[in-house]
């Protein structure tokens, strides 16, 4: 159920004093509404899943551009362009509505558009959780979907933290406000930590599945004969922070990856059939290709003294590639 509550604005109301005295109290008025109510958020969210089966049964990523925005909507393009290009069927999760749950709608205060709320899904089907942030630009505009990191369970997300009118409480992505580091600077530290498994970056980052995924692709990778492979991520600005019970926060993080590769003389890579590779970069590739990706994080940053920054869940893919 989301908690309805309001916060209050405290302002300082001066007055002069008139022949009659004092004017009347007035009770402080809230700033805003909440961005989205659970039905509201209901409605958002069928709209949601309806299009996006219908540009997967089509495999057309045109449709997204109404539900969807930014990297969310360009990893999505880019996996309904894989399977365009191998010629496949859309794999049935991606289709199917029938085991997709809201669980929770959670709505910060806000005085100005944009507006945004987040919504936590539980994907039967993939037996997954996703934690999905949706946008409203404008008044004018349609709510999008904008960020949809995906963790093994619900239970693996913390407790939420929320003001004292129970709207969700959100943090500037500069501001460290208690944490080991600003949202801003972990993004940018994790960042490196995957670029640079020996950087001083590195050691400040906990241990996460996704960092020893990367960490174990990029060592196969760059033990194949012939080749040299060079990886590059980049952080993207951070827009979303919600506060942690705990006095934490969750950060969503949007990285850039590329992949670089150079073959010698002689050499060449082949990708195994089915693979995004082989959609984006055809054959056989006999001296260069690159591929580009978005990997939406969904980090977890504790209180100062209290751990390590760590990932708890993420959601990406190929978004283009060249090569010959």
């Amino acid at each position: 159920m989301v908690r309805r509550r309001l916060v209050v604005l405290l302002a300082a109301l001066l007055v002069p004093l008139v022949a009659c005295g004092l004017p009347a109290r007035k009770d402080p008025e809230p700033p805003a509404k909440v961005a989205a109510s659970r039905s509201e958020a209901a409605t958002i969210f069928d709209r949601y899943v309806d299009v996006r089966a219908t540009a997967y049964e089509l495999l057309d990523p045109g449709p997204l551009s109404t539900i969807e925005a930014g990297s969310v909507l360009q990893i999505d393009s880019g996996a309904i362009s894989v399977h365009r290009l191998l010629g496949e069927q859309a794999p049935n999760d991606a289709v199917s509505s029938s085991d997709v749950t809201v669980l929770d709608v959670y709505s910060p205060r806000f005085g100005t558009y944009p507006l945004w709320f987040l919504a936590v899904v539980r994907d039967d089907d993939r037996g997954l959780t996703r934690v999905q942030v949706y946008e409203r630009p404008a008044a004018a505009m349609q709510w999008a979907l904008v960020a949809s990191p995906e963790t093994t369970s619900e239970e693996a997300l913390p407790e939420l933290g929320f003001d004292s009118h129970g709207a969700l409480e959100t943090l500037p992505p500069g501001d460290t406000s208690g944490l080991v580091a600003s949202p801003t600077a972990v993004a940018a530290t994790y960042a490196t930590a995957l670029e640079k498994p020996g950087s001083p970056e590195a050691g400040q980052i906990g241990t996460d599945g996704f960092v020893e995924e990367v960490r174990r692709v990029n060592g196969d990778l760059a033990g194949i004969k012939g080749i040299t492979y060079d990886q590059t991520w980049t952080p993207q600005r951070v827009k979303y922070v919600v506060r942690t019970a705990d006095g934490g926060a969750l950060v969503f993080a949007t990285l850039t990856r590329k992949e670089k590769y150079r073959i010698k003389d002689g050499a060449f890579v082949d990708w195994p059939d089915g693979s995004p590779q082989k959609a984006f970069l055809g054959g056989k590739l006999y001296a260069r290709g690159e591929l580009r990706y978005f990997h939406q994080v969904l980090l977890y940053v504790p209180k100062a003294g209290d751990g390590k920054p760590h990932a708890i869940g993420q959601y990406g893919g190929i978004v283009d590639g060249d090569g010959y």
